[in-house]
């Protein structure tokens, strides 16, 4: 379903004069937008559910 509904948006899109841009600027809002509000749930979690005050300790890296 969502895969025939991007198809017909992208070939709707490239019909207009400026659709490919308009879809282009579309689709970096929204990438911006879901990397946003991920970072925005991460930090949610750790400092309000799991009430951790520590930023070293969000890391994936190597701890000392």
């Amino acid at each position: 379903m969502v895969a025939g509904l991007s198809l017909v948006i992208g070939i709707f899109m490239s019909t207009r004069t400026t659709g490919l841009g308009e879809l282009t600027s579309l689709v970096n809002f929204g990438a911006l937008t879901a990397f946003l509000l991920l970072h925005v749930s991460v930090v949610v979690h750790y400092v309000a559910r799991q009430r951790s005050r520590n930023c070293t300790t969000w890391s994936p890296g190597p701890r000392s």
